[in-house]
């Protein structure tokens, strides 16, 4: 009875879906980890944080990252560099937020753009004058996650 309600508003309709989609999946993989006893509890915090880090806090971080930087009136403010950064940082965790699932082929052309764009990024950043404080550190960010998962795989191995 209630589908009736939200059938006029498409958006609502839309939204409410999307909703129970995402409620659907965090189930999914909430029933594949209760298998491991104790594990679990470890488990579960490790997918509840990645996907509110991923689909909360860094879309927040970034649009109050791009107020600063518009409220500082720097000059070419770096937007689309952070852009890729916030964005590959926030795939990968979505994508280990949903390993268990048929997600994790977006892993795929995960590592294939987000090096290109972030390498795109770098070009642009060293090309861009005058460099602020802003550019720098979209520097260092897009160098720091171009080697990131090469870091994390090296230690993780040994």
């Amino acid at each position: 009875m209630w589908f009736r309600n939200w059938r006029d508003s498409r958006i609502n309709l839309y939204y409410t879906l999307g909703v129970m989609q995402v409620f659907s999946h965090i189930s999914t993989i909430a029933s594949f980890f209760e298998g491991f006893g104790e594990l679990s509890v470890s488990y579960y915090y490790l997918v509840y944080s990645s996907l509110f880090l991923s689909l909360v806090a860094l879309p927040i971080g970034y649009a109050l990252l791009c107020h600063k930087m518009n409220r500082s009136m720097i000059p070419k403010p770096p937007t689309v560099p952070f852009f890729c950064i916030f964005g590959t940082v926030g795939g990968f965790l979505l994508v280990s937020a949903l390993s268990p699932s048929i997600v994790t082929l977006l892993v795929i052309p995960l590592f294939v753009f987000a090096p290109i764009s972030l390498i795109g990024s770098l070009v642009y950043l060293f090309r861009c004058r005058p460099l602020t404080s802003y550019h720098v550190a979209a520097v260092w960010g897009c160098v720091l996650t171009l080697i990131l998962p090469f870091l994390i795989h090296f230690l993780v191995e040994d």
